[in-house]
């Protein structure tokens, strides 16, 4: 009777331990801690976009999703600009970053799917190169403003997941040129769509 007993106690042991490992496997969190992201995309203007992206996030237990991120990209973007009182000059885009807030929310069946939507701070820079005959030396400068994106993200394993992102960029209409502000007269503004991978930790 008792190694009855004690087959029985197995048995029930072993169903407890499955129960509770499924239990753990469903509630899964696909969307939390640290992760490292590397994009590709276009902007409106046909131009090419590439960076990465470095942040973390809290998943909580009603599977709504918070986290900060930051980016840090390059946009293929040169172009001659030949204007009536000015010398002739080339500029060309060096770099955009950002820092955003994000929330979010889970969904599917098994949960490993996200959308979200982001804001926040964002800078980018550029250097002009002055065209033949003009032998001045290059100038550089800068424009900030916001950015706001909306992206869908599907987890492929814990450690790895897929996105997509459409992102708003308004830089005003202010720029620093060599340490000087000027009015561009202009907004400096931009859809930016990219699409790439996360890497969870």
């Amino acid at each position: 009777m008792t190694k009855l007993k004690k087959v029985f106690s197995g048995v029930f042991l072993l169903a407890a331990a499955s129960t509770a490992a499924s239990a753990e496997d469903s509630n899964e969190k696909f969307f939390n801690g640290l992760y490292l992201g590397g994009d590709v995309g276009i902007t409106d203007n046909g131009d090419l976009y590439y960076g990465g992206s470095l942040g973390y996030r809290v998943q909580t237990q009603n599977d709504y999703v918070f986290g900060v991120v930051g980016t840090y990209g390059a946009l293929d973007i040169s172009e001659d600009y030949i204007l009536t009182g000015f010398p002739p000059i080339n500029v060309a885009a060096d770099d955009i970053w950002s820092v955003q807030g994000q929330i979010g929310k889970v969904f599917g069946t098994d949960k490993t799917d996200l959308i979200y939507i982001g804001g926040g701070y964002t800078k980018a820079s550029a250097t002009g190169t002055f065209l033949p005959p003009v032998t001045l030396p290059s100038i550089s400068g800068s424009s900030s403003g916001y950015v706001a994106s909306l992206g869908y993200e599907k987890a492929l394993s814990p450690s790895l997941s897929v996105k997509l992102e459409a992102n708003y960029v308004n830089l005003g209409e202010r720029a620093t040129i060599d340490g000087n502000s000027i009015d561009t007269g202009t907004k400096l503004d931009a859809g930016v769509f990219r699409a790439g991978f996360n890497f969870n930790f």
